[in-house]
Protein backbone atom coordinates (compact mmCIF):
# COMPACT_ATOMS: atom_id res chain seq x y z
CA UNK A 1 0.00 0.00 0.00
CA UNK A 2 1.12 3.52 -1.24
CA UNK A 3 -0.41 6.35 0.89
CA UNK A 4 0.44 9.87 -0.65
CA UNK A 5 0.05 13.00 1.85
CA UNK A 6 -0.09 15.13 -1.03
CA UNK A 7 0.45 18.88 -0.20
CA UNK A 8 1.15 18.97 3.55
CA UNK A 9 -0.50 21.27 6.48
CA UNK A 10 1.13 24.10 5.60
CA UNK A 11 1.08 24.39 1.73
CA UNK A 12 3.95 23.38 0.92
CA UNK A 13 4.30 19.34 -1.12
CA UNK A 14 5.07 16.53 1.18
CA UNK A 15 8.06 14.12 1.25
CA UNK A 16 6.12 11.21 3.03
CA UNK A 17 8.27 8.42 5.35
CA UNK A 18 7.08 5.94 7.47
CA UNK A 19 9.51 5.26 10.60
CA UNK A 20 6.90 2.79 12.80
CA UNK A 21 3.94 0.78 12.81
CA UNK A 22 1.81 -1.01 14.98
CA UNK A 23 -1.32 -3.49 15.13
CA UNK A 24 -4.19 -2.69 17.03
CA UNK A 25 -6.15 -5.69 18.68
CA UNK A 26 -9.01 -4.98 16.21
CA UNK A 27 -6.64 -5.51 13.33
CA UNK A 28 -6.33 -1.73 12.46
CA UNK A 29 -2.71 -0.95 11.09
CA UNK A 30 -1.29 2.48 12.41
CA UNK A 31 1.74 3.94 10.17
CA UNK A 32 3.44 6.99 11.45
CA UNK A 33 6.39 9.18 10.60
CA UNK A 34 6.90 12.25 8.55
CA UNK A 35 4.58 14.64 5.80
CA UNK A 36 6.38 17.75 4.78
CA UNK A 37 7.36 19.00 8.26
CA UNK A 38 5.23 17.65 10.57
CA UNK A 39 4.12 14.51 12.49
CA UNK A 40 2.31 11.96 10.14
CA UNK A 41 -0.80 9.07 10.95
CA UNK A 42 -2.46 6.88 8.87
CA UNK A 43 -4.54 3.79 9.84
CA UNK A 44 -5.64 1.34 7.92
CA UNK A 45 -8.21 -1.72 7.93
CA UNK A 46 -6.68 -4.95 7.81
CA UNK A 47 -7.36 -5.26 4.23
CA UNK A 48 -5.10 -2.62 4.05
CA UNK A 49 -7.30 -0.26 3.03
CA UNK A 50 -7.09 3.02 4.23
CA UNK A 51 -9.40 3.32 7.36
CA UNK A 52 -11.65 6.83 5.87
CA UNK A 53 -13.25 7.02 9.45
CA UNK A 54 -10.16 8.50 10.57
CA UNK A 55 -8.72 11.94 10.57
CA UNK A 56 -8.89 12.87 7.02
CA UNK A 57 -9.63 10.28 4.66
CA UNK A 58 -7.33 8.18 6.75
CA UNK A 59 -4.86 10.41 7.52
CA UNK A 60 -3.84 13.05 10.24
CA UNK A 61 -1.15 15.52 10.44
CA UNK A 62 -0.02 16.73 13.45
CA UNK A 63 0.62 20.59 12.96
CA UNK A 64 0.53 21.72 15.96
CA UNK A 65 4.27 20.60 16.57
CA UNK A 66 6.88 23.12 15.58
CA UNK A 67 8.54 22.64 11.90
CA UNK A 68 10.48 19.81 11.05
CA UNK A 69 8.53 17.38 13.84
CA UNK A 70 8.14 13.52 12.85
CA UNK A 71 7.49 10.85 14.55
CA UNK A 72 9.59 7.95 15.72
CA UNK A 73 7.63 5.50 17.66
CA UNK A 74 3.64 4.67 18.25
CA UNK A 75 2.37 2.42 20.69
CA UNK A 76 -1.36 2.22 22.33
CA UNK A 77 -2.64 2.76 25.99
CA UNK A 78 -5.13 1.65 27.47
CA UNK A 79 -8.57 2.59 26.14
CA UNK A 80 -7.48 3.39 22.50
CA UNK A 81 -5.29 6.19 23.17
CA UNK A 82 -2.44 6.50 20.63
CA UNK A 83 0.76 7.89 21.58
CA UNK A 84 3.79 8.79 19.27
CA UNK A 85 7.04 9.85 20.42
CA UNK A 86 9.74 11.57 17.59
CA UNK A 87 11.12 15.22 17.78
CA UNK A 88 10.40 18.71 16.72
CA UNK A 89 12.97 21.45 15.45
CA UNK A 90 12.35 24.54 17.00
CA UNK A 91 14.00 26.94 14.42
CA UNK A 92 17.19 27.92 16.64
CA UNK A 93 18.70 24.73 15.68
CA UNK A 94 17.47 22.50 18.71
CA UNK A 95 15.63 19.44 18.15
CA UNK A 96 13.40 18.01 21.18
CA UNK A 97 11.34 15.73 22.58
CA UNK A 98 7.82 15.52 21.50
CA UNK A 99 5.46 13.10 22.82
CA UNK A 100 1.77 13.39 21.21
CA UNK A 101 -1.19 11.24 22.74
CA UNK A 102 -4.20 10.97 20.74
CA UNK A 103 -7.84 10.23 22.50
CA UNK A 104 -8.26 7.01 20.05
CA UNK A 105 -9.01 7.38 16.15
CA UNK A 106 -12.43 8.40 16.01
CA UNK A 107 -11.57 11.42 18.07
CA UNK A 108 -8.19 12.14 16.70
CA UNK A 109 -7.39 16.26 18.26
CA UNK A 110 -3.86 15.49 19.80
CA UNK A 111 -3.09 16.22 23.42
CA UNK A 112 0.62 17.99 22.67
CA UNK A 113 3.60 17.11 25.63
CA UNK A 114 6.61 19.17 25.37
Amino acid sequence: MTTDFSVSPSGEMSYDNVEDAIIQPDGKIIVVGKSGGYMAMACYNPDGILDTTFGAGGKANTVDVNYMGQASAVSLQNGGKIVLAGEYYDGMGNYNLSLVRYKGLKDYLPVIIR
